[in-house]
């Protein structure tokens, strides 16, 4: 029987985002709330963590000017801590993509490979100049959060299974080079879908998308496709920052 099973650990809530960052074409102008979860994935034969989450609160409103809460439990180290592990016992580390959200904490992983798809990679170096600081480009004057672990790294291209049940796979849209994770539990196999998919919300879809692209998308066909094939290949597809994705710290 397969145990595997995917940990949600919060790294903090950023407020007051506007929903047409998050969701394509939303005109309501509403302002949302969003979870900044990383994914442990535990019963297998290594421990895998799913990106590292995002920087201190300090450093999102001076650099990014976002307002980030984070309870003391929401540390990263102390969150895996919370969940039995530590830093140490981590072996893999799959950056989603190389936004700062989602790799800040790279540089506590002394011990593990660092997965990214190699198109990732390339682009972080040298972004669209719109995106220097989401990337925390040195254009715009940062040293990457990414490039403090750099040997650490392992560039792929296209799908590979990190270990049996987990298996990379590339779903570009939203940057060049997201991947998502797919789980194959006892419950079937689980999408970690990452920045495709934002929120519930975003996979349900509405009256003008089947499932709705993320407010920030380089490639409308190509997100349109990651769709197509996440639905072949997912039975469960967990968004990356929903805070309804909270309310279980164990899937399946």
């Amino acid at each position: 029987m397969n145990n595997l099973r995917i940990r949600v650990i919060n790294t903090g809530t950023q407020r007051d985002i506007p929903k047409s960052a998050i969701c394509y074409k939303d005109n309501s102008g509403e302002r949302i709330d969003i979870a900044i979860p990383m994914f442990l994935i535990e019963g297998g034969e290594q421990k895998i963590l799913v990106d590292t989450g995002i920087c201190d609160p300090e450093s999102a409103i001076k650099y990014h000017g976002k307002v980030l809460d984070r309870k003391p439990d929401e540390d990263p180290v102390v969150g895996l801590r919370k969940a039995g592990a530590a830093p140490e016992d981590i072996s893999i580390v799959i950056n989603t993509h190389l936004h700062y959200d989602h790799c800040s904490n790279n540089y506590l992983f002394t011990k593990a490979k660092i997965f990214v798809q190699r198109k990732e990679l390339a682009y972080a170096i040298c972004p669209d100049p719109s995106l220097n600081v989401v990337y925390e480009s040195p254009f715009a004057g940062f040293t990457p959060p990414w490039f403090k672990n750099i040997n650490n790294m392992v560039a792929v291209e296209g799908e590979l299974e990190v270990i049996p049940g987990v298996r990379l796979i590339p779903l570009p849209g939203h940057s060049p080079g997201l991947q998502g994770v797919l789980v194959d539990t006892e419950k079937g196999k689980y999408l970690l879908a990452s920045d495709m998919v934002y929120l519930y919300e975003s996979w349900r879809g509405n009256e003008m998308f089947s499932h709705i692209p993320p407010g920030q998308v380089l490639d409308l066909d190509e997100c349109m496709a990651s769709f197509a094939y996440a639905e072949k290949i997912a039975d469960v597809v967990l968004p990356s920052h929903d805070p309804e994705v909270l309310k279980k710290e164990i899937y399946p």
